[in-house]
């Protein structure tokens, strides 16, 4: 809805000023067309990308809040920067601080805040990161024109995986997409591999008639936690065409390359595929120290919700997280 909005006013608006921002590496992949197609017109750039360019560079030991905090205080002194956006489009809003929406504000147009041109498109429960509660409304108060509107149709995820989402996050939606045996899930026998039954599942589909899918349509997700990283990477290893992407530094996630996408729940957000493979979720470990022991919910939830058609859970035992969709 973003990237439509941007070009119907890049293609209609005389030399207008648009800023494409967002928090996560993953979707520099999502925009990156816009600002080769609209390069006067389009500005595409991560708010930590932006800071470090034209504000201020970050000290490698310092914490990421008290440097977006920093960069605000900055700006203000920064005439030639400020009021510089004629429209900001925000996107994954849940992942920005308080301190980086107030930066939004200084960018956009016009002093009187009711007459900017700011949208903000979050999901609060896909806030995985932040440490506390996330109010995405609330880092953005007094910020945007008109209203806060809730999608209650869901276009991207099928009824039967929605409603199962539905079930580890208190989220309501009126309307979806019905997809026959959207969800599936499949418990591994003794000895069976994760890549063997991925292997078979995406032969099937390739060769049906009935599926227009190739290996750019298919995701492997597994629960982002540094006990599973190199675990999981050796349940797929016999997977071929299989693009890894392990962190933000990564190469950029492309449709382009087609190839089967495999990453962390933490590094899906922003995406979307025809079919997702979900691994290892019930191999997350017992409480510890790390953000997913935390948000165990959280991150099945994005993962979940990745999808445009199928879901595969794969598991070799049941647990209380994953018997909450698999019941």
């Amino acid at each position: 809805m973003l990237i439509a909005q941007a070009e119907y006013l890049a293609e209609r608006i005389p030399n207008v000023k648009i800023f494409v921002t967002y928090f996560t590496s993953q979707l520099d992949g999502v925009f990156h067309h816009l600002k080769s197609k609209y390069p006067a017109n389009i500005t595409v750039e991560r708010m930590g990308q932006f800071c470090f360019k034209n504000i201020r560079s970050r000290n490698s030991n310092e914490d990421r809040d008290e440097y977006f905090q920093a960069c605000l205080e900055s700006l203000k002194d920064k005439k030639e920067l400020q009021e510089k956006y004629d429209y900001i489009f925000v996107d994954e809003g849940q992942d920005f601080r308080p301190s980086i929406g107030a930066m939004v504000e200084l960018l956009a147009k016009v002093k009187d805040f009711k007459s900017k041109n700011i949208a903000v498109a979050f999901d609060d429960f896909q806030a995985l990161s932040n440490k506390d509660k996330v109010d995405t409304t609330q880092t953005f108060k007094g910020k945007q024109r008109g209203r806060v509107k809730k999608l209650d149709i869901s276009y991207r995820t099928p009824k039967e995986i929605a409603l199962k989402a539905e079930r580890l996050i208190d989220e309501k939606i009126d309307s979806f997409r019905s997809v026959p045996k959207a969800f599936n899930q499949h418990k591994l026998e003794e000895g069976e591999k994760i890549s063997d039954y991925i292997i078979q599942v995406v032969n099937r589909i390739k060769k049906s008639d009935s599926y227009n899918i190739d290996f750019r349509d298919i995701a492997i997700i597994y629960p982002h936690h540094s006990y599973l990283h190199t675990k999981a990477e050796k349940e797929v290893n016999d997977i071929f065409p299989l693009q890894i992407y392990k962190t933000k530094s990564s190469k950029i996630i492309s449709k382009d390359k087609n190839s089967i996408k495999f990453f962390s729940s933490t590094y899906c957000k922003g995406l979307d595929f025809k079919v997702v493979f979900l691994i290892m979720f019930d191999e997350i470990p017992e409480e510890g120290h790390e953000a997913i022991n935390k948000k165990p919910q959280e991150h099945l939830y994005v993962s979940l919700t990745r999808t445009l058609e199928y879901v595969f859970v794969i598991y070799r035992k049941p647990t209380p997280l994953l018997n909450v969709i698999l019941d």
